[in-house]
């Protein structure tokens, strides 16, 4: 999840803790003065964690200590910074093989924007300009992205005028054929902000939202949804507030509200639901559920609610 993965804050948090090494090199002589408790880098700054071989480049870092502790209290990265993150001691999910090889340890994370901040008073890491982050559950481009890591909750809004990008990947049953395609098992969409909320393993699109799944090339649009994941970080299932529509091949429907389940690959439609099926089936209700694959059908009659069907006879 976003949240799960704003994973810049372990360079750094790293800065200041005494059993991990960091390797902090630039092209022009550092600045440090000890009376303020303050060191700056120009030009070219590299950052290295040696516990993760996690590292940092920017034009310009600024770190400044406490003095009655010692620690650190303030880090800013400005300029061209780019952040790429190895967890460890190897990536989740990897496994050691006994084998040597020669190729490249493939990085978590890769974050790039033009400042990034740590607080340890406010408890915020705050990314800046332009933000993309690649990782392997999430890609997202923002312009700021605010996150409270005591809290584990944060903020991620647009330029005016423009919105936040996203795209995730989703839950699918385990018998599956496609697991292994990931482009498939993705979802991806734009929206006003998002909240994120990692301790609910929740994050909350707000303001024009609207997600295409690429399973099956479907798109919705809804005031605001709310995305649920599960453990590892892949989308559970999703509520569409306000406004509904959805665009299948083959289908359309629209409701006030809109429950997807995707380990069942079954959408609920609640309040005003309305489905057409090319032009043969129209079913309108308070209520409608249907498989998520157009060519599986509807499923009618949820909760003994009454259902309206209409349907063309040649």
């Amino acid at each position: 999840m976003i949240c799960g993965t704003l994973t810049i804050l372990t360079l750094m948090t790293g800065l200041a803790l005494a059993r991990d090494i960091v390797t902090i090199s630039s092209e022009k002589t550092a600045v440090i003065d000890r009376g303020k408790g303050t060191a700056v880098w120009q030009k070219n700054v590299h950052v290295l964690r040696k516990s993760t071989g996690s590292t940092l480049i920017t034009d310009q870092l600024s770190i400044e200590r406490d003095r009655g502790s010692g620690r650190v209290a303030r880090v800013e990265a400005d300029g061209h910074v780019k952040a790429t993150y190895f967890r460890n001691p190897v990536d989740a999910g990897e496994k050691p093989t006994g084998k040597q090889t020669d190729s490249p340890r493939k990085p978590h994370s890769i974050i790039t924007c033009q400042q990034l901040t740590f607080n340890r008073n406010s408890k915020l890491v705050q990314l800046n300009g332009a933000v993309n982050i690649q990782s392997k559950e999430y890609d997202l481009q923002a312009e700021t992205v605010r996150y409270d890591y005591q809290a584990e909750r944060g903020r991620i809004t647009a330029k005016k005028g423009d919105q936040v990008r996203f795209g995730f990947n989703k839950t699918e049953q385990a018998d599956n054929p496609d697991r292994d395609q990931l482009e498939s098992n993705r979802v991806s969409g734009v929206a006003d902000e998002i909240r994120v909320d990692r301790p609910a393993l929740k994050a909350v699109l707000q303001g024009n939202v609207m997600i295409v799944d690429h399973s099956d090339h479907s798109e919705f649009k809804a005031e605001r949804a709310e995305l649920f994941f599960d453990k590892h970080e892949e989308i559970e299932s999703i509520i569409a507030n306000g406004n509904f529509t959805m665009i299948q091949p083959g289908r359309s429907s629209k409701s006030d509200r809109a429950v997807f389940e995707y380990d069942k690959e079954e959408v609920t439609l609640i309040g005003n639901a309305f489905v057409k099926e090319k032009d043969d089936l129209e079913v309108s209700s308070a209520r409608i559920k249907m498989f998520m694959k157009v060519n599986k059908g509807i499923i009618t009659g949820v909760d003994d609610v009454p259902v309206k069907m209409n349907i063309n006879i040649d």
